[in-house]
């Protein structure tokens, strides 16, 4: 059976900590948050663990899932193509449709269960993650996840 090896945007492969401040307080900024988002520097260490295993393992499939909305999409891709050392793929990054609410932890839940479902020769590898609700979740699944998160930081 291949693998699925799932990686998320912020705080795992990319450093958001120039941005932080605008999720600071009880009135959290998003947009300012996701404004900036261009800038970020990559965790070179996901990096390289992203590249060493996509260049490993050519029958096992790659995704980024992001809580991201979907209107930062161009944005989130020229990113990933700026840091992934080849082109990648559109349809491998899923994001939040736009309008869509529901927790974070929900709806990765639900993105991974319908690629799954859409995939059936494939098993979840191990899946890069930063946030703390979103690791418990996916651990409740039975995937066995990284914990991204040098500063242990959550918002």
């Amino acid at each position: 059976m291949n693998k699925l090896w799932v990686f998320d945007i912020d705080n795992t492969l990319a450093n958001v900590h120039h941005r932080w401040d605008h999720l600071r307080g009880e009135k959290k900024d998003w947009d300012q948050f996701f404004a900036k988002q261009h800038l970020d520097e990559p965790y070179q260490a996901v990096l390289d663990v992203f590249h060493a295993l996509a260049f490993d393992r050519g029958d096992d499939a790659f995704i980024v899932v992001t809580g991201r909305d979907e209107r930062f999409r161009d944005v989130s891709l020229e990113w990933l193509n700026r840091h992934i050392q080849f082109n990648f793929p559109t349809q491998d990054l899923y994001m939040r449709p736009g309008g869509n609410r529901e927790d974070d932890d929900v709806l990765k839940v639900k993105i991974i269960k319908n690629w799954l479902q859409r995939h059936p020769n494939y098993k979840v590898g191990a899946i890069f993650e930063d946030r703390h609700r979103i690791i418990d979740a996916f651990r409740a699944e039975g995937w066995y996840t990284f914990e991204c998160n040098q500063e242990r930081l959550e918002y």
